[in-house]
């Protein structure tokens, strides 16, 4: 289901909260309005924001996040899956057309990062670009605190959207950190990520690895411009807590 797709059906759930106050503001009343309305409205108003509109979004991933003191409550969500029982007769939505065979549709998601697909390699149908910030004391580029789902697809760039450009044999190296989230407390603490790259536009098939922490080289076949990416490869989600990418 893409993005619109999901901001919409979410809409079409309504909390009894938030079809009172509605009702209340749209209901035709001559003059002034009456204090015990403006009373009400204020008291559902406060619940409101106690409980958001859509709060049930608010565990639901949509791309890969960044993590802030705002949304950190996002960690101690558990991974649940929900299904809809739907009647036998019901017409079955068409099915949508992947991403990875769409170039159009891919190269507008990434701001043309990506602008081909190579042969044999797959592209999830979410992808997200996460710029980052420069370090000036060692020449690094620090990644943030992130939290990618299952077939999440995170592309780095620099802090103006720009990639790296390495002659052939020159390296870049992606350093990712990895912490817990609710419900991952297990005996084996390692992840799987695929890592790969980006070179000139074109996106080739990466390495898969189950660590605990990740260490990446990338080792340019080829001059050109390069983005490293990591696809989460797990059945749930994978919280980087830090890291950074470096060119030596």
């Amino acid at each position: 289901m893409r993005l619109k797709e999901q901001i919409d059906q979410e809409l079409k759930t309504w909390y009894p909260s938030e079809r009172i106050l509605t009702e209340i503001l749209e209901r035709k009343t001559p003059g002034r309005i009456p204090a015990y309305r403006i009373l009400l409205c204020a008291a559902l108003g406060v619940c409101l924001l106690a409980f958001p509109v859509s709060a049930h979004m608010f565990g639901t991933l949509l791309e890969t996040t960044r993590i802030t003191d705002e949304n950190r409550a996002l960690l101690n969500e558990q991974d649940i899956a929900v299904a809809e029982e739907c009647p036998a007769e019901a017409e079955q939505p068409e099915t949508p057309k992947p991403l990875m065979d769409d170039p159009e549709k891919v190269s507008e998601m990434t701001g043309g990062i990506i602008q081909h697909i190579d042969d044999g390699a797959f592209l999830p149908d979410t992808v997200s670009v996460i710029r980052l910030s420069s370090d000036e004391t060692d020449g690094s580029w620090t990644i943030p605190e992130l939290l990618t789902a299952n077939g999440f697809t995170t592309i780095f760039a620099d802090a103006d959207g720009n990639g790296w450009y390495l002659q052939k044999g020159e390296t870049l190296t992606l350093h990712c950190q990895i912490g817990r989230t609710a419900g991952t407390e297990a005996a084996d603490p390692a992840e799987r990520m695929e890592i790969g790259y980006i070179r000139d536009h074109v996106f080739y098939q990466g390495e898969l690895f189950r660590e605990i922490g990740f260490d990446y080289t990338l080792t340019a076949p080829e001059t050109g411009t390069y983005y490293p990416y990591c696809i989460n490869s797990t059945d749930g989600r994978i919280y980087i807590r830090g890291g950074f990418v470096n060119r030596p």
